[in-house]
């Protein structure tokens, strides 16, 4: 296990992250006590994070199971919805690279709609996959997509000064990722999915990317929400029952349309300085 400074004002002082009140699981979140940002520590190291990113893993999840039926459906409408977001923003059919592609999901339905799309996963060593961002060439892309990959990220310095340089001067950074702020977290506690011990090493809101994403001179220009999130979130919740689940899913849902910020996930909309 590897103790780390906070990634985002580099000081090392911090505390138990309240909401859980103790570690679970054999891992621990902080939260830094000079900036809030909350994160894993200690964490892994990269060479045994690894393992955790086998077949078993959901994104990568190959054999039937009623979770893996779930999350596929669940992904195909979200792909509707992201679809949707980023076309607000940058004309159809651009280039796009989506990076922590997992088994390229996003990016191969990109391909289908007539983009130029490619894709970049540590972990998935598909071999139509970009192999190195740093090799990648300035200005080369309309849009980069992170869908649920920068909570991940073990490189995420040297990942973020790429994506500096090869996102073009007018192009968009699109991040989605679980929201440490989400209302649903008040009801299930530690249960909480997006939690993802030790996958996710970084918890994230919205003053917290703010912050970090200024270290790299891209600024948020507008957020959005994953409102399916919710529902995946609460559903996957094995202690809970039925009416239970129910009543969570709308009480989140109702926070979430009066403050977007109490979302399950937010998108991230980006743009450099």
């Amino acid at each position: 296990m590897i103790n780390l400074n906070c990634l985002i004002c580099k000081k090392n002082e911090t505390e138990i992250f309240k909401p859980l009140k103790i570690s679970f699981n054999n891992y621990t979140l902080v939260n830094c006590k000079s900036c809030s940002f909350v994160y894993l520590n200690p964490r892994l190291s990269e060479l045994e994070i690894k393992k955790y990113y086998n077949q078993d893993y959901m994104p990568f999840l190959k054999k039937k199971s009623i979770f893996n039926i779930v999350y596929k459906i669940f992904r195909k409408i979200n792909f509707i919805y992201k679809f949707f977001i980023i076309t607000k923003y940058i004309p159809r059919k651009s280039k796009n690279l989506d990076i922590g592609s997992g088994d390229n999901f996003f990016s191969n339905s990109l391909l289908k709609k007539g983009w130029k799309s490619y894709a970049y996963d540590k972990y998935n060593y598909d071999k139509d996959n970009v192999r190195k961002l740093s090799i990648l060439k300035r200005n080369s892309f309309d849009s980069i997509t992170l869908w649920h990959s920068i909570e991940h990220m073990y490189d995420i310095e040297q990942t973020f000064t790429s994506i500096n340089k090869i996102l073009s001067s007018n192009g968009f950074l699109f991040i989605a990722c679980p929201n440490i702020d989400a209302k649903e977290i008040d009801y299930v506690g530690k249960n909480w999915p997006a939690f993802d011990l030790p996958r996710h090493i970084y918890h994230f809101n919205y003053n917290s990317m703010k912050k970090f994403l200024g270290n790299y001179n891209l600024k948020i220009i507008n957020i959005h929400n994953l409102k399916i999130d919710t529902f995946f979130n609460i559903l996957m919740v094995k202690n809970l029952n039925f009416f239970q689940k129910t009543k969570y899913i709308i009480k989140s849902l109702f926070y979430q349309f009066s403050n977007i910020k109490k979302s399950s996930t937010l998108v991230y909309v980006c743009q450099k300085y």
